[in-house]
Parts: structure tokens; C-alpha cells; sequence
């Protein structure tokens, strides 16, 4: 039980104050821990409760050494879409940058042009397209020769 202390204040009126005990402290971490697990933050060995996991795409399969070919794909998609994008967009705007690069991907890629503002976001998207496709097909060739 927590014991009272009577004490005047400075406007000569008594007031108590309760003094903590062990068994209020306890109530008050409790009330804690439970705020912080409904948070998923409380980290205790004999915790019932999962902590939240993190969405991680999977780059390995299932079984031993194989790659995911479609993490792979979209991985190196991303990217070979977002470098055509933004040479294309500063070819765009500075009309020398990666010149020769550009009108040789424009050869291989029907209906991009890098002179148009809409242009830069076809090579975007067929950059990506692309990219895909490519690294899906050597990804899955891998795990074939791997077995």
C-alpha cells in the first residue's frame, strides 16, 4: 500500500503526495510493456506475439542456390528503365548527352525517340521491358544448368 506524505505548499495549504512503491512501479512497467507490444516495439524472450515483419521480396528460391528469376527481373528492370529514362531526359534538355548511345537504342527499340518529350518515357518503359525479359531468361537459364 503506498503511504500518504502530508506536507504544507507555499500557500500554507496541506497537500499529500503518494510515495511510489515497488508494486505501483511494477503496475506502471506493465502498463508500459503493454503499450508497447500492441506497438510491436516490446522485445521480451517470453513474448507470445510475432514481432511485424518487414515485406522483403525473395531473391532465393526455395531450394538451395537458385535464384528468383522474377526478383531478378524486375530488379534489373528498375534499373535499365530508370538509366534509359534519365539519359533520355537529359538528351532531352541538353540535346548532346549520350548522343550516339541514344540513337543506337533507338535503332533496336521501335518508336523511341529521344528528341520527344514523350519519348523519354517510352524508353523508360521499354527500358524496363527489357530488362526484364533479359535478366528473367539468364536468371532461369541459371537455375536450369544449376541442377
Amino acid at each position: 500500500m503506498a503511504k500518504k506524505k502530508t506536507r504544507k505548499s507555499s500557500k500554507g495549504k496541506k497537500t499529500t503526495k503518494k510515495r511510489t512503491t515497488k508494486k505501483s512501479s511494477k503496475k506502471v512497467s506493465k502498463k508500459i510493456s503493454k503499450k508497447l507490444s500492441k506497438k510491436g516495439l516490446h522485445n521480451s524472450r517470453n513474448s507470445a506475439k510475432k514481432p511485424k515483419t518487414v515485406f522483403r521480396p525473395k531473391l532465393f528460391s526455395s531450394s538451395k542456390n537458385k535464384v528468383c528469376p522474377k526478383a531478378a527481373g524486375y530488379a534489373i528492370g528498375i534499373v535499365w528503365g530508370a538509366a534509359l529514362f534519365l539519359a533520355s531526359l537529359l538528351f532531352y534538355f541538353t540535346g548532346t548527352f549520350a548522343d550516339f548511345f541514344l540513337l543506337a537504342v533507338a535503332s533496336v527499340y521501335p518508336g523511341y525517340n529521344p528528341t520527344t518529350f514523350v519519348g523519354v518515357f517510352v524508353g523508360g518503359l521499354y527500358g524496363f521491358i527489357d530488362g526484364f525479359i533479359g535478366a528473367y531468361i539468364v536468371v532461369w537459364l541459371y537455375n536450369k544448368l544449376r541442377k
